[in-house]
C-alpha cells in the first residue's frame, strides 16, 4: 500500500520505522537520565552498605570465637558434672581424667585438676606448681567461676598457650579447686583463620597491650604493631585494643591500606579485628561505574536498533514458535518430548548395542521450593542441569529435562562394568559440587540397562524411564543411598514390601503380631531381673517373619508407631494377668521407635493405654534409641516426663551412633544398654576377648558407674563373654547364653526357675 500527499509517495514501512526510531530515542533519553540518578545513589549508598556488612561480619566472627571459647568451658563442665573431683582425692581425680583422655576436646593439649594450694594434677600423670599463674589467683583468690588467661608459656614444653579454667565447688559452695585445659596458641590461630569467608580478608585477635593472639602470619603472634608511616591518624595495635569497637582506616601488617572493623569478644579482654583491603571497595566502585557506562551504551544501542529489529524478531518468533517444544527454556536442555523422540531414534539405529539410562532428581526438592521460593528453586535446577550436562559428556549421551527437578540421560555403552565405573567417578564429582552450592543438596539416581538380546529390544524409552524411576523409589527413605539399579531382585523386593504394606493394617487387626520376652540376668546373682519385649509376626500369607524383614519398612512408612502401641498393650495385659494369678514377675522393657518425635503426644497416648491396666509403673522400662532422629532436647523432655510418671528409661544400642559424655550428662537416663556389636567385634575366632577391645569396654563400664548409670550388655553368647562382663562389674547380661526370646508361657516358667 502507498500513501500520496503533496504529490510525494510515502512508504508506510518507512513511516513506521521513523516513528519507532523517534519513540526509541525519547525512551532512551529517559532511561539514561533515570539510570544515571539511580547509579549515583547506588554509588553513594554502597559504601555504607559495605560498612554495615563488614560490621555484621566482624560481629559474626566474634560470636564464632565466643562459641569456641564456650565449647572449651562446656567440655570442662562435663568433667565437673561427673562430681568426681568432689567425691575423690586429688590423685583419684588425676587417674580419672587420665582414663578418659580419649574423649578430650580435640583442641586440648593437656588437662589438669588444680587444688586450692596450687598443685596441678596433669592428665599425663605429672604434677605442676601454678601458684604464680594469673588464672590461679583469679579462680582461688578472686572467686572467678571461669577464666580465660592471656597467652603464657606452658610448663610442659614452653610453647605459647591459652589456659581455660573452671571452678569446682563443694556441696556447701566452697571451692574444691578447678579444672584447667591448655590450648596451643597455634591451634586457636588455625581455628580462627578457618572462619574466613574471603581470602582477601584478614582476621586477627588482640590481647592485652595490643599483642596479637591470632594473626594470619604466625610470626606476628605475641607481638605489637605500629604502622610505618608519617600519618599520625594511623592506629597502632595498642590503640586498637583500647578502642575495641567501630571501624577505622590504617595500614595493615602487609603494608597495604585497610579498614579495620573491631569487636570485643565477651568474657575476655580480647579484641577481634577484621581487616578489609581498601582495594575491595575501589574495585566494587569501579564495577558500579562500568555498569553505569554499560547501561548508557546498551540503552542507546538497544533502543536505537529496536525499530530495526522489531519486524525481524516478530518474523523470527513466528518462524520458530515451536522452539519451546524442543528446548527447555530454563535449562536449555531437551524437553522430555524431544528427548524421548531422539532417544527412540538412537535405540532403533543401534539394535545390537548396550545402553544405560539414568533418571535423577534432587532429594527433598519440595523442601527447597517451600522454604526458599520459586526463584531459588529455579536457580538450583539450572545449577544441577549444568552438572548433569557435564556428566553426560563423559558418556557422549543424550540428556533432557522432565518435569520439575527430574532429568534423563541415555548413553550407548561398551559394558555395564565400565559404565558403572564412570558413573561412580562422576557421582563423586556431582556430590562435591552440590555440597558447595549456596543451598547444599544431594541427588538420587535410578538406573536401568538395555541389553542387545531380542527379548529386551522390545522395550521403549518410556519403559526404561519407568524402570529407572521404579528403582529410584527403593531408596526414597534411605538418605545414605544415592542410586539404585533396576533388576529382577529389586522388583521382587519392592513387590514384597508393597505386599507387606498392603497387609500390615489387616495383620494388626487380626492379632498376627505377637510378643516374645528375652530375659535379662544379673551377673552378680545369676537371677532374672527383667526382660525385653520383642515383636514377631506370624502371617498366614507370608509365614513366620523376623523383625528385620518388616521393622525397617514400618519405620520408613510410619506404621511402626501403631505397632509400638500394640506391643505396649500386649505387655501391659500380660503383666496384669500375671499379677492377678499371683505369679512372680519382673520388669519388662519396651522399645520406643525413632518415629516418635513429639514428647507431649507420645506421653499422652502412652499414658492413655497404660492407665487402662492395673500395673505399677516400676514394672515398665522404656528403651529409647541412641540413633533416634529426635534431638537431645526432645529426648530429655520425654525422659523427664517418663520419670515423673514413675517409669525408668534405658538408652538402647548405646555406642552404635554418635553418643558422647556431654549427651549423657544432659539426658537423665537410668540404664545404658550396650549394642551387641561391642561383644561380637571384640571376640576372637578362638572365643577369647581381644585385649584392646576389652580394655575399651572396661573404660565404658567405669564411666557409666561414675555417671550412676546401670549397665546392660546385649548379645552375650558364650561363658567367656559372661565371665569377662562379670569381671568388669557390668550389671546385667542379655543374650542366647542365658535364653533366646521366649513365648509368654515359657517366659513364666523361666521366671519361676531363675527367680
Amino acid at each position: 500500500m502507498k500513501l500520496i500527499k503533496d504529490n510525494k509517495r510515502y512508504n508506510p514501512d518507512k513511516i513506521n520505522l521513523i516513528f519507532s526510531l523517534i519513540i526509541s530515542l525519547i525512551f532512551t533519553l529517559i532511561v539514561v537520565v533515570v539510570s544515571s540518578k539511580i547509579t549515583g545513589k547506588i554509588i553513594n549508598d554502597s559504601r555504607k552498605e559495605f560498612d554495615d556488612y563488614c560490621e555484621d561480619l566482624s560481629s559474626g566472627y566474634a560470636q564464632s570465637v565466643q562459641l569456641k571459647i564456650e565449647s572449651y568451658f562446656f567440655a570442662l563442665q562435663c568433667y565437673i558434672n561427673t562430681n568426681y573431683a568432689q567425691n575423690h582425692t586429688d590423685e583419684e581425680t588425676q587417674k580419672f581424667i587420665n582414663s578418659i583422655r580419649n574423649v578430650n576436646h580435640p583442641d586440648f593439649m593437656n588437662m589438669s585438676f588444680v587444688n586450692t594450694r596450687g598443685v596441678g594434677y596433669r592428665q599425663n600423670m605429672t604434677l605442676s606448681d601454678v601458684t604464680d599463674r594469673v588464672y590461679f589467683h583469679k579462680i582461688v583468690k578472686e572467686g572467678y567461676d571461669h577464666y580465660v588467661s592471656s597467652p603464657i608459656r606452658s610448663h610442659m614444653n614452653d610453647e605459647p598457650v591459652i589456659i581455660f579454667a573452671s571452678a569446682v565447688k563443694k556441696a556447701d559452695g566452697s571451692l574444691r579447686g578447678f579444672f584447667s585445659a591448655s590450648v596451643k596458641l597455634s591451634t586457636l590461630n588455625k581455628e580462627v583463620s578457618g572462619y574466613l569467608l574471603d581470602k582477601d580478608e584478614w582476621l586477627f585477635i588482640l590481647g592485652e597491650q595490643g599483642k596479637f593472639i591470632c594473626h594470619p602470619d604466625e610470626k606476628m603472634l605475641l607481638k605489637t604493631y605500629e604502622p610505618v608511616a608519617t600519618d599520625n591518624h594511623l592506629l597502632t595495635s595498642s590503640q586498637l585494643t583500647r578502642i575495641g569497637k567501630g571501624h577505622y582506616k590504617t595500614i595493615s601488617t602487609r603494608g597495604t591500606p585497610v579498614t579495620i572493623f573491631l569487636q570485643k569478644i565477651p568474657s575476655t579482654n580480647w579484641t577481634l579485628g577484621l581487616s578489609v583491603p581498601d582495594t575491595f571497595f575501589s574495585v566494587f566502585k569501579k564495577k558500579e561505574m562500568n555498569f553505569r557506562i554499560l547501561i548508557l551504551i546498551l540503552g542507546i544501542i538497544t533502543m536505537t536498533v529496536f525499530s530495526f529489529l522489531e519486524f525481524f524478531i516478530i518474523h523470527l518468533l513466528h518462524k520458530h514458535q515451536h522452539i519451546e517444544t524442543i528446548y527447555d527454556p530454563l535449562t536449555t536442555l531437551s524437553t522430555r518430548k524431544y528427548f524421548e523422540s531422539e532417544a527412540s531414534k538412537a535405540l532403533k539405529r543401534n539394535p545390537n548395542s548396550k545402553f544405560i539410562f539414568i533418571e535423577c532428581d534432587i532429594r527433598d526438592f519440595r523442601f527447597t521450593y517451600q522454604n526458599y521460593g520459586e526463584e531459588a528453586s529455579d536457580n538450583m535446577i539450572f545449577f544441577f542441569s549444568r552438572i548433569l550436562n557435564k556428566l553426560s559428556l563423559h558418556y557422549n549421551a543424550y540428556i533432557g529435562r522432565g518435569f520439575a527437578d527430574h532429568f534423563y540421560i541415555l548413553a550407548k555403552i561398551s559394558s555395564v562394568r565400565k559404565a558403572m565405573s564412570v558413573f561412580k567417578q562422576e557421582l563423586a564429582v556431582v556430590n562435591k559440587k552440590t555440597k558447595e552450592y549456596a543451598i547444599p543438596f544431594t541427588a538420587k539416581f535410578g538406573i536401568s540397562f538395555l541389553m542387545p538380546d531380542n527379548k529386551e529390544r522390545t522395550k521403549t524409552i518410556q519403559d526404561l524411564i519407568g524402570q529407572a524411576a521404579f528403582a529410584k523409589t527403593s531408596i526414597q527413605g534411605s538418605p545414605l543411598t544415592q542410586y539404585s539399579i533396576y533388576n529382577s531382585k529389586l522388583l521382587s523386593r519392592i513387590k514384597r514390601e508393597r505386599f507387606i504394606e498392603s497387609h500390615m493394617e489387616e495383620a494388626l487387626k487380626n492379632n498376627e503380631f505377637y510378643v516374645m520376652y528375652q530375659p535379662k540376668i544379673s551377673l552378680s546373682t545369676e537371677k532374672i531381673v527383667g526382660a525385653e519385649a520383642l515383636v514377631r509376626w506370624r502371617s498366614p500369607k507370608l509365614g513366620q517373619m523376623l523383625p528385620d524383614s518388616f521393622i525397617p519398612l514400618f519405620e520408613k512408612n510410619g506404621f511402626i508407631t501403631k505397632l509400638d502401641f500394640y506391643v505396649y498393650e500386649q505387655v501391659f495385659k500380660f503383666l496384669e494377668g500375671q499379677i492377678a494369678k499371683g505369679n512372680p514377675i519382673v520388669p519388662v522393657s519396651v522399645n520406643m521407635s525413632r518415629a516418635h518425635s513429639k514428647a507431649d503426644k507420645f506421653m499422652h497416648d502412652f499414658l492413655e493405654v497404660f492407665k487402662r491396666y492395673s500395673i505399677p509403673p516400676e514394672l515398665i522400662q522404656i528403651e529409647i534409641l541412641e540413633r533416634s532422629v529426635m534431638n537431645d532436647l526432645t529426648l530429655k523432655e520425654i525422659t523427664d516426663k517418663l520419670h515423673k510418671e514413675g517409669f525408668s528409661v534405658a538408652m538402647d544400642d548405646f555406642g552404635s551412633g554418635q553418643s558422647s559424655l556431654n549427651m549423657l550428662t544432659k539426658i537423665p537416663i537410668d540404664v545404658l544398654k550396650f549394642d551387641r556389636e561391642f561383644l561380637s567385634s571384640s571376640t576372637k575366632e578362638n572365643g577369647q576377648m581381644d585385649e584392646s577391645s576389652a580394655e575399651f569396654i572396661e573404660i565404658l563400664i567405669e564411666m557409666s558407674k561414675v555417671l550412676n548409670k546401670s549397665t546392660v550388655f546385649e548379645g552375650v553368647e558364650t561363658a567367656t563373654q559372661r565371665d569377662f562382663l562379670r569381671s568388669i562389674k557390668c550389671d546385667v547380661a542379655q543374650g542366647y547364653f542365658y535364653s533366646k526370646p521366649l513365648s509368654e508361657q515359657d517366659f513364666v516358667e523361666f521366671i519361676k526357675t531363675h527367680n
